[in-house]
């Protein structure tokens, strides 16, 4: 019976042809000569010199020859030979020609070694600066560095050993063009035009194309990015892919996540795929916007299922949770002294710091999810919302220094919030004892709100034409069922029977309300008018009654719904049909008609 046993071989991969040659025996020869097995591919002052590898006890060793060569085995410089043990990998750098060495049973573990993708790792920070780079590449991001690349190293792609910066590259300075002060590593990317591009971030609201996406690191070395910080995997540039298809990272571990080539926040798996609209809900401070869009986002799935065959589901679960808790606050909490919502603010979780030009700056977080047909996936489109703060949308000296409210100028639609119990006419006209909301009111800024939205479009658009675009906008009375003395409910016509939306009661609805506010707030009707030429207006109630008044452990006073008493009016309505004016959503598609031929060609 005969066995069979590994054979220890020597092993170099060259890394500027990326080819893995297999000793037949040894000794064996690397030089510019005609008589060496492997040929230098720079053999620049290199000519009279040659590195011989030959068996010793146990293992191998290299022996130059020559004269004017610097070589270097793991780093270490080589007088004359230097020992090679058995499976162990060495780094080689003989002057500006790099290999790995390897002899040992296991040789063919440097196939996993791909020198077309180079990542840069700064040794005192210990962390990843960029990735994906082609060698070409390297010194020009090293020259891009604001701190000293003294302990910087470079490392192909499927490996853990490196060559120092200051032996590959003495002629780099320990200076670089400078980096945006508020973005501490810098984005070590091709540089993309942010204000052009098929998309556009959800987080950060900045444009890009489809091929500038970045994937998200997998592997646990890959730890640290260089705009999100040190506990988030390094965002990267695919560079190579495996048979499936799908992007490997630096170290050659399929990733599947994606992220904004700007900021690097995370962007849901059907971004790409599936479209996306972004839907801004407005309303200035207690204007309800938190109840709203909690009660919204309960009631949507069975509401689309059972009126219109449709799916709406959470997108990616995981960029939702700030949202899903404030849900979950609201419809799953053991006692009604608990169900309140806390007062939205940049500070809070409902906010992000994104890098954003350069500057770090608080914005709302992204909530991800996915509308359309329930079985086939190509019938579907994404939808993204927002929790702001209601500061965001009133005036300020400089908008750039507030910027959280900065996706009404990227959004495909706009859901107003007007606050009845907040304006001082139509509080003249209801008796405060009816609802403890009247107690208490703020500074009425719905009015400026709406001028000041306006405005920031006009501006962040950079042209009136766009002002006045054809977007859709819902104008929704929101708590309205403390308007019940001043306004008949049932007078409103049922706008969504038999699978379908009733666009003409809409249209018939929008004008009696629209009367109505203009009984009380006329200049917040110019205000609304002002911003879009398809506006509607809607009446809805996220809880339908009126909260309760309580105080915490420290005495102070708080507003709240009662867990039974909780039925919405309404809300549905208006997001469902914004959305229905969106071109290529699916309720667009269901419920619209297309235009004639006439409009759409010109003879």
């Amino acid at each position: 019976m005969m066995s069979w046993f590994a054979k220890k071989r020597l092993a170099i991969k060259d890394c500027a042809s990326n080819i893995l040659t297999q000793a037949a025996s040894m000794p064996f020869r690397i030089g510019a000569g005609s008589d060496s097995d492997l040929k230098f591919t720079n053999a620049d002052s290199l000519a009279d010199c040659s590195a011989v590898f030959s068996e010793s006890e146990g293992g191998a060793k290299i022996s130059m020859f020559g004269k004017g060569y610097c070589a270097r085995l793991n780093s270490s410089e080589i007088s004359e030979s230097a020992a090679i043990e058995s499976e162990k990998l060495y780094s080689l750098q003989i002057g500006r020609n790099l290999y790995y060495v390897y002899y040992g049973k296991n040789w063919r573990s440097l196939e996993t070694i791909d020198s077309s993708s180079w990542i840069v790792f700064d040794g005192d920070g210990n962390k990843i600066v960029a990735a994906a780079l082609s060698f070409g590449e390297i010194p020009s991001t090293l020259r891009m560095q604001n701190r000293s690349i003294a302990n910087f190293a470079v490392i192909p792609s499927g490996c853990t050993e490196g060559f120092w910066v200051r032996d590959l590259f003495p002629e780099i300075r320990e200076s670089s063009v400078a980096i945006p002060p508020d973005s501490e590593d810098g984005a070590l990317a091709r540089k993309i035009d942010e204000d052009y591009g098929e998309f556009v971030c959800p987080s950060c609201w900045l444009h890009f194309n489809a091929d500038d996406v970045n994937y998200v690191s997998v592997h646990a070395d890959l730890l640290g990015d260089p705009i999100l910080g040190d506990k988030e995997q390094l965002r990267f540039l695919p560079s190579q892919y495996n048979p499936k298809g799908v992007p490997m990272d630096p170290m050659g571990v399929p990733a599947h996540e994606i992220a904004c080539p700007h900021c690097h926040r995370k962007l849901p798996a059907t971004f790409l795929s599936s479209g996306n609209s972004i839907i801004s809900i407005v309303g200035s401070q207690s204007s309800g916007k938190s109840y709203f869009l909690s009660v919204l986002l309960r009631s949507l799935p069975e509401f689309c299922f059972k009126n219109f065959d449709m799916a709406f589901v959470d997108a990616d679960p995981s960029l939702n949770v700030a949202v899903n808790e404030m849900m979950e606050t609201l419809f799953r909490v053991p006692s009604p002294e608990n169900v309140r919502l806390e007062k939205t603010t940049p500070d809070g979780n409902m906010y992000d710091i994104v890098v954003r030009y350069g500057r770090k700056v608080p914005l709302p977080k992204p909530f991800f999810y996915l509308m359309g047909d329930i079985k086939n996936s190509s019938g579907r489109s994404s939808v993204t919302l927002y929790d702001n703060a209601g500061s965001d949308f009133e005036p300020s000296p400089d908008s750039d220094e507030v910027p959280g409210a900065m996706h009404i100028a990227a959004s495909d639609a706009v859901i107003f919030l007007f606050d009845p119990l907040n304006s001082a006419n139509f509080r003249l006209n209801l008796d405060p004892s009816s609802d403890p909301q009247l107690e208490n009111a703020s500074p009425d800024m719905q009015s400026l709100v709406l001028a000041e939205t306006a405005a920031r479009i006009k501006r962040l658009n950079e042209s009136l034409v766009n002002l006045r675009r054809n977007v859709p906008f819902a104008f929704v009375v929101n708590k309205c069922d403390a308007l019940n003395p001043l306004f008949d409910m049932s007078s409103l016509a049922p706008c969504i029977a038999d699978g379908t939306i009733n666009f003409d009661a809409i249209a018939v609805n929008s004008a009696k309300i629209r009367d109505f506010l203009a009984s009380y707030v006329p200049d917040v009707l110019v205000n609304a008018e002002m911003i879009s030429d398809n506006v509607k207006y809607f009446m809805a109630s996220p809880l339908g009654h009126s909260p309760r008044f309580g105080r915490d452990e420290n005495g102070k006073g708080y507003l709240s719904p009662e867990i039974s008493k909780i039925k919405p009016f309404n809300v549905e309505l208006p997001f469902l049909w914004a959305v229905s004016q969106i071109d290529g959503t699916p309720l667009n598609m269901k419920f619209t008609k297309p235009k004639p031929v006439n409009d759409l060609y010109v003879f």
